[in-house]
């Protein structure tokens, strides 16, 4: 009996120990800043930050474990009684306009930083490559500007990877607008 609880107990050690390591591990993050330091991004171990290839982002990101990639836009409301719903809209029709087979859901709600945002998730295949992806665009409403945020993969890999692409947009946020 006394060798069934000890080893009882050293099984329990063992099993607590090692859920410290898990949660170490799957914990970690890794904060990215845009080159003025007002767009910050912040999202798991082995992201980093690229040179985009859009003039417009203020960051990018990617993985190369499963070809993720992060984009953070912002951009000007020009139109401040222009609602969310219409700009939203058309950032979606525009990544839509770059795919062919194309499809998307939502919007779906979504408070970032305390400011009221919609998010579509899209899939479709570029014209060009003939590589099938998959996309979350989310768009924020702020006081002055909206935060946009594109995350995606290839579509291969964007199923075991859509928890942290949706999750992205909740990670970004903006100083520059106070």
């Amino acid at each position: 009996m006394t060798k069934r609880i000890c080893f009882l107990a050293f099984a329990l050690a063992i099993a607590v120990v090692a859920s410290f390591v898990r949660g170490d591990d799957s914990d970690t993050t890794v904060t990215l800043k845009s080159d003025d330091g007002k767009v910050q991004l912040i999202m798991p171990t082995g992201w980093v930050k690229e040179k985009s290839s859009n003039p417009g982002a203020a960051l990018e990101a990617r993985n190369d474990d499963y070809d993720g990639f992060v984009m953070v836009l912002i951009t000007d409301r020009a139109d401040p009684y222009e609602p969310l719903e219409d700009h939203a809209k058309a950032q979606r029709d525009e990544i839509l306009s770059h795919l062919v087979n194309a499809r998307y859901t939502g919007p779906d709600e979504v408070t970032i930083e305390n400011f009221k945002g919609l998010q579509y998730e899209i899939h479709g295949t570029s014209p060009v490559s003939k590589v099938d992806f998959g996309y979350f665009l989310t768009v924020v409403q702020m006081r002055r500007h909206y935060l946009e945020v594109v995350s995606w993969s290839v579509q291969r890999n964007f199923p075991q990877n859509a928890d942290v692409l949706k999750a992205a947009a909740t990670h970004a946020s903006y100083s520059g607008d106070e």
